[in-house]
């Protein structure tokens, strides 16, 4: 029986819409399905970084925060809420600045790096953490960045084990350097001395000329020798360092090493009431050093004053020179490049002994050093060596 047209249209009408309603159904199926799917995706990804040991910031283009994993959330004792949409630095995520400036870097060259970021972060006004950071990025489909993604190891501990490692090794050579001073001083010095009284004795015998001549330069050259031998011993570490105290052995430092450089340095101090630990003056006295070799070698200064003042409840070391100056923040975020310089050593035994550093550049330099003590009386007497 043949349909007729009418018929035969509603029929098709039903049939594609019945397809319709398939295709629809399959595509809502489909779209549901790859909605659980990325749903399970991103539920792991945020269990694998909840879960990992290492901190993890994930950022937005304008470098906001948008996530931070538990790890990180513990150590900062922080909540998640009052961190997310703020910048690394208004965080406290980047005390140094050494990571904001990594992601600036990244945003204006376009390209990753793979270079290892040490910052920092303040879990409380006296206690930080020292964290090293690689950065990755998600670009779009046009090669622009999305997300930024930070993760850090906390090295704060193996930090500290190096930096007890290196102080024990410094203390070590230290010892040994002050005994080779003591077998210089009391053996090679004292027979120096005795041959040279010796030498004084012959001289005033009648000797035939040309015999008076080698006295005249074996005594010339054991003269030498013993000035050197002096100059070697206060080197490895004035003997007088422990019974003369700080301030003698500073004011003995700044002579000595002005006679080696013929540079002019000054020296003003006060007599301290109640002087520091012994290590913690062998602390004072190897920076103090330190920092006038580079102002010699480096700062091509002309004339370098140290002066030492007794404070409160402080002492403060200070040695200025009017030499060129350099740049204190690009050695203190690359200390490679400057490896002869010492800054950052300075900085770490700093922090090691409770000190405080001032460093300005802005006329030749001015290194500060400040140490905490108890003192027990107020009496400070000043004393002056040109």
């Amino acid at each position: 029986m043949m349909q007729s047209p009418e018929t035969f249209y509603t029929n098709l009408i039903i049939i594609v819409a019945v397809l319709m309603s398939f295709i629809l159904l399959v595509l809502v199926i489909g779209e549901y399905r790859r909605s659980q799917s990325r749903k399970r995706l991103m539920q792991l990804s945020n269990e694998i970084i909840d879960g990992s040991a290492a901190f993890i910031i994930v950022l937005d283009q304008n470098k906001k925060i948008l996530k931070l994993n538990q790890s990180l959330l513990l150590a900062m004792k922080d909540s998640k809420t009052q961190l997310l949409g703020k910048t690394l630095s208004l965080a406290g995520l980047s005390e140094a600045n050494r990571l904001m400036n990594a992601l600036h870097q990244m945003e204006l060259t376009g390209s990753e790096t793979r270079e290892t970021i040490r910052d920092e972060i303040y879990i409380s006004s006296d206690e930080k953490l020292i964290i090293d950071w690689q950065i990755s990025t998600l670009k779009d489909s046009s090669g622009s960045i999305v997300r930024y993604i930070a993760s850090g190891l906390n090295v704060t501990e193996l930090e500290r084990a190096r930096r007890e490692l290196q102080n024990l090794r410094e203390n070590t050579e230290r010892e040994e350097r002050r005994k080779l001073a003591e077998e210089l001083h009391d053996e090679i010095g004292n027979h120096l001395f005795l041959s040279n009284m010796k030498l004084e004795e012959l001289r005033d015998e009648i000797l035939e000329p040309n015999i008076k001549i080698a006295l005249e330069e074996l005594h010339f050259t054991i003269e030498t020798i013993i000035n050197r031998t002096r100059s070697l011993v206060f080197e490895l570490g004035p003997m007088s360092l422990e019974q003369s105290g700080l301030v003698n052995a500073l004011e003995s430092l700044a002579q000595h090493m002005q006679n080696r450089s013929g540079i002019p340095i000054r020296f003003k101090g006060d007599q301290l009431i109640q002087d520091l630990e012994h290590d913690t003056v062998y602390f004072m006295f190897n920076s103090v050093r330190e920092i006038i070799t580079n102002a010699i070698k480096h700062a091509n200064a002309g004339e370098i004053l140290l002066t030492v003042k007794q404070q409160a409840d402080s002492v403060q070391v200070e040695v200025r020179d009017n030499g060129i100056g350099f740049d204190f923040k690009k050695i203190r975020e690359a200390p490679h490049l400057c490896k002869g310089f010492g800054l950052q050593r300075l900085v770490e035994r700093c922090e090691y002994f409770g000190a405080e550093l001032n460093v300005d550049t802005s006329s030749g330099s001015t290194f500060r050093i400040t140490i905490p003590i108890t003192i027990k009386e107020k009496h400070v007497h000043s004393h002056s060596v040109g």
